[in-house]
C-alpha cells in the first residue's frame, strides 16, 4: 500500500494486492477515523478526506474468494 496525500486533509492510497490464485475478492480500506469503503480488487481508491487532524491508521484487508484476508497497515499524521 502507498499512501499519496494530494492535498490538505485528503488521502489517497494505491492498492497493490495480489493473490496466489488470482482470486481476490474484496478489498477493505478503514480509514483510521471510523469510517472504511469497500472496493473491487483493482479499481481506483478514492481520495479520503478528514474532517480532523492527528494520527491516523489505514488499515487495507484484502480477502480471497476462499475468505482468507490479510492486512496492511500506515500510520499517517494530518496536520491541516
Amino acid at each position: 500500500m502507498t499512501v499519496f496525500t494530494p492535498g490538505g486533509l485528503s488521502v489517497q492510497i494505491t492498492d497493490t494486492s495480489t493473490d496466489e490464485n488470482g482470486n481476490l475478492a474484496t478489498i477493505i480500506i478503514s480509514w483510521g477515523d471510523g469510517t472504511s469503503v469497500t472496493i473491487a480488487p483493482g479499481a481506483t481508491t478514492p481520495v479520503h478526506t478528514y474532517t480532523k487532524k492527528g494520527n491516523k491508521k489505514i488499515t487495507l484487508t484484502a480477502i480471497d474468494s476462499k475468505g482468507l484476508k490479510n492486512m496492511v497497515t500506515a500510520k499517517i499524521t494530518v496536520v491541516k
